[in-house]
């Protein structure tokens, strides 16, 4: 990688970054208040309605929106657009017939016949949320992206703030984050308009054309990527069933305020290495020095916050949102080797897709699923179940890590045994 590149990938990192530590800091700073506006129990409700959403909002675009930086510039990505989004009516039209049967035979999973329902708009809306996203970051469009972030993010924060002062509970909590997404979703559109005329053009071969394409996508990605989001979100879920919501409770706000941040702060690293190392990887069939560039950066910014987190998250949990969230500090500490890990795994979890070895992500994920299941349901208390279960996940980074390292090289047999 010359310096004038390397140069150019360093400022679009820091500019996506500022963009995303804006976005990140107005839910920070609103969960200081959330906190003392809802109980740990509301809050927990809510964290497992939410769990649902984002399980949604990845499987409803069918994970096509990753195809999205590997195509070129132009007429094809803007099909890709398309095919996205038809791909997301298809599936979320599916979703509220299903829905529709579990609400008519009381399958409510613990909630009411309202919030069961707007798990699929919700979740709809993340799910064209997240492609814009990707759109915007394939086309180098940087600023947008993090503009496309800022809106999102305040209009979440400032409606469930909104709804919390009238009425504290977890539907007040739903209402804010369907009302915030809209909002964003909205100003995205604005942002980054897809013509009218390329919609109504119906170039439905195209699309089918294009979803053949990019199969491998919907056939190994999107059950990797549903399997990485069930394994998200069932410690949430196991832990309220065995311990209660109030644990649960605690339990999402370290996520909230700790994994949040660190996936986010991540992800603008993603945004931009998604970019450059497409074009790497298509020009070369390799992009390992954009790879070791981003996993530097990546691990020096992780041991630079580690010690401050493990020796002062319990004070500033108590003292950014009361002394009732202290046990969310305790947890943060238990699973900070997790949390800094996964900073550094994810953005360079894009080479799976580069390499078009999805098949490896899937098994990947799969063992993921088995050791939260394991750790989480079989072991006694929860304080041993959570230590477990950051203990493994752990490890699993690690491997993921030296698999998307080899891949990033392109000339070992993992590339060239296609």
């Amino acid at each position: 990688m010359s310096k004038q590149s390397n140069k150019v990938f360093w400022q679009n990192v820091s500019l996506v970054f500022s963009g995303t530590v804006v976005a990140q800091v107005i839910p920070i700073l609103g969960s200081l208040i959330i906190a003392r506006l809802f109980v740990p129990d509301a809050f927990g409700q809510f964290a497992i309605w939410l769990g649902f959403v984002l399980m949604f909002a990845v499987i409803c675009p069918g994970r096509y929106e990753m195809s999205l930086p590997v195509e070129e510039d132009g007429e094809p990505r803007i099909l890709g657009i398309a095919a996205n989004l038809f791909v997301v009516t298809i599936i979320s039209i599916i979703a509220i017939f299903f829905t529709s049967i579990f609400i008519y035979f009381g399958i409510k999973f613990g909630m009411s016949n309202t919030q069961l329902f707007l798990i699929v708009p919700t979740g709809a809306l993340m799910g064209t949320m997240n492609i814009w996203q990707t759109w915007a970051a394939a086309e180098g469009k940087f600023p947008s992206l993090s503009k496309m972030r800022i809106i999102t993010s305040f209009g979440i924060t400032t409606f469930q703030i909104g709804a919390g002062y009238i009425m504290p509970s977890i539907d007040t909590l739903i209402v804010g984050q369907l009302v915030g997404v809209s909002i964003g979703l909205v100003y995205s559109f604005i942002l980054l308009p897809l013509k009218k005329e390329y919609l109504l053009r119906g170039n439905y071969q195209g699309i089918i054309n294009y979803l053949s394409k990019h199969k491998r996508f919907f056939i190994f990605s999107l059950p990797a990527d549903a399997v990485n989001a069930i394994s998200a979100q069932l410690p949430i879920l196991i832990i309220g069933a065995k311990y209660g919501a109030d644990i649960a409770g605690f339990l999402a706000m370290t996520m909230r305020a700790l994994g949040a941040p660190i996936a986010l702060l991540g992800r603008a690293v993603l945004d931009v290495f998604k970019r450059h190392a497409s074009v790497a990887f298509r020009k070369n069939g390799e992009c390992r020095k954009h790879y070791m560039q981003t996993f530097k950066a990546l691990s020096l910014m992780s041991l630079a916050v580690m010690p401050v987190f493990y020796f002062y998250a319990e004070e500033m949990f108590t003292f950014a949102f009361g002394e009732q969230w202290l046990m969310s500090g305790i947890i943060a500490v238990w699973m900070l080797p997790m949390f800094m890990l996964r900073f550094v795994s994810s953005p360079l979890s894009y080479m799976y897709y580069l390499a078009n070895k999805q098949p490896i992500d899937l098994i990947w994920q799969i063992c993921l699923l088995i050791m939260t299941i394991v750790t989480l349901y079989f072991v006694v208390t929860y304080k041993s179940a959570l230590i477990s279960y950051a203990a493994g996940y752990s490890l699993l980074y690690i491997v993921y890590m030296v698999i998307s390292y080899r891949l990033s090289c392109g000339n070992n047999k993992m590339i060239n045994d296609k």
